[in-house]
């Protein structure tokens, strides 16, 4: 189940300016949500924009990646504190997703690396290389797919830091320790979780339908 903190208050102290771009702050609901990849994190910032008023109108699911940019750009913690200068955050309701490390690392390689066709088949897999953030990578032999995927969990599992964010630790992601979160949710649950945490923004409930 989800993760609530003792006393069931919010925690108090939060230093949210310090998170990146991969957190948002919705104002209007005053809700901040950390969108760790490969955890459902598309579905959720749809729902947010919903219930924010900034999305109105229907996307296909094949497009949920939409979400992630214009719609959403100006939510992003580092972009809207550049519009807000001495902003201080009227403590928000906060809230991430995380997932089992072994399906989510799976997930990452189905959708980004394997031959299967998944929502995210564009991304340039084709060419055999495990791509990292600091631009360095290890290319990949043309071989049957369970011994890419062997040498793919290897890579992932020897490799320290620089990982590209889809495949790192989830934790690298968010805002700890500067900040604490109300709701820690395990991707396995947040299909019961859904209208709970709803109801915590005041949304109404069936926006997030399909997570």
């Amino acid at each position: 189940m989800a993760v609530k903190f003792a006393g069931d208050t919010p925690p108090t102290r939060n230093d949210w300016s310090t998170c990146d771009s991969r957190t948002y702050f919705f104002e209007n609901i005053n809700t901040i949500f950390t969108g760790i990849p490969k955890t459902g994190c598309s579905n959720w910032i749809e729902a947010l924009l919903r219930a924010e008023g900034i999305l109105t109108r229907k996307i296909k699911q094949e497009r949920v990646e939409v979400v992630h940019g214009g719609l959403s750009s100006g939510n992003r913690i580092p972009h809207y504190l550049k519009r807000h200068e001495n902003f201080t955050f009227p403590d928000p309701f906060s809230f991430t997703v995380i997932r089992n490390p072994w399906t989510r690392l799976i997930s990452g390689y189905r959708d980004k690396l394997s031959e299967e066709k998944t929502l995210g088949y564009k991304w340039g897999r084709s060419k055999g290389t495990l791509l990292s953030n600091t631009g360095s990578g290890i290319t990949l032999k043309t071989r049957a797919r369970v011994q890419l995927l062997e040498s793919f969990v290897r890579y992932i599992l020897d490799k320290e830091n620089g990982v590209n964010v889809h495949f790192a630790p989830q934790y690298s992601t968010l805002c700890t320790p500067n900040a604490r979160y109300d709701y820690v949710i395990p991707l396995e649950y947040s299909s019961v979780m859904s209208e709970e945490i709803l109801g915590c923004f005041k949304c109404r409930s069936g926006v997030v339908d399909g997570l």
